[in-house]
């Protein structure tokens, strides 16, 4: 019984850890994507690449 009841607290254990690491990882990529959403906001983002290309000129048919 007390053997069952240690092995049980030991998977608690894990996931709690396991919980927490994923909950550590989640706030510093949120924290990270915030900051670059005011960065964007404030206008001091680097551009993309996509942002950088010219929008291609739609050619004119001459009929």
């Amino acid at each position: 019984m007390i053997a069952e009841a240690e092995r049980k607290v030991s998977v608690i254990f894990e996931e709690y850890h396991r919980l927490e690491s994923q909950a550590q990882i989640f706030k510093m990529r949120f924290r990270s994507f915030l900051e670059t959403q005011l960065k964007i906001l404030e206008g001091e983002h680097e551009e993309t690449p996509f942002e950088r290309e010219e929008p291609a000129e739609e050619e004119e048919s001459l009929d």
